[in-house]
C-alpha cells in the first residue's frame, strides 16, 4: 500500500528582525526551484503491527541548492555569525506542531541538522564574507500520518546574528 503526499517546502522570505529571537532575517531561496514538492511513501511498505512504524510517512529531496543572501552589515568587514533554520511551530496542514521531522545533510559548506516544528537549528556558523552563501541540501521529512489533515506546508525561514 502506498500513500501519494504533497508537501510543499518553501522559503518565505522577509525582511527585519523577530521579537522572539535577536536574529535579523535572511533571504532566501531554493534553486533551481523556489518550491518544492515533494511525494511521501509509506516508511514502513508492509505492515508490520507496530501503529506508529506503519502511520510514518516518508518525503525526500536530493541535491537542491539553498542560497541565503547575506545582509551587507555582516559582509562588510568579515566578522564570526550564526545563521539558524527556524521551522514554524505551526505547519498548515498539520494537526498540532507535532508528528513532524525534518532532516537534511549538506556539501559542507552549512551544517547538517534536524528540527521539529518550532525549533531554530544552527545552519552555519563561521566568517561570512561573500553576499551569497550557498550549498546543495539532501531533505527528509518524516510525517506521522495520524497528525495530517492534508496537504502540508512546511515554510521555514533563517537568522543571522553575531558571535
Amino acid at each position: 500500500m502506498r500513500i501519494c503526499l504533497r508537501v510543499v517546502l518553501s522559503i518565505v522570505v522577509w525582511a527585519g528582525t523577530t521579537a522572539a529571537y535577536a536574529g535579523e532575517r535572511v533571504r532566501s531561496e531554493f534553486f533551481p526551484q523556489r518550491h518544492l514538492a515533494l511525494a511521501g511513501q509509506w516508511a514502513n511498505p508492509h505492515f508490520s503491527g507496530d501503529i506508529d512504524a506503519d502511520s510514518r510517512v516518508v518525503a525526500a529531496y536530493s541535491e537542491v541548492e539553498l542560497r541565503l543572501f547575506i545582509p551587507p552589515a555582516f559582509t562588510s568587514s568579515p566578522q564570526p555569525v550564526q545563521i539558524f533554520m527556524v521551522i514554524p511551530a505551526q505547519i498548515p496542514g498539520l494537526d498540532g506542531g507535532g508528528g513532524l521531522e525534518m532532516s537534511w545533510t549538506t556539501r559542507g559548506r552549512l551544517l547538517n541538522g534536524t528540527g521539529r516544528p518550532g525549533d531554530r537549528v544552527p545552519i552555519f556558523e563561521g566568517l561570512v564574507s561573500e553576499p551569497v552563501l550557498a550549498d546543495f541540501l539532501n531533505l527528509t521529512i518524516s510525517i506521522d500520518a495520524r497528525r495530517m489533515l492534508g496537504a502540508l506546508r512546511i515554510d521555514p525561514f533563517f537568522e543571522i546574528e553575531r558571535r
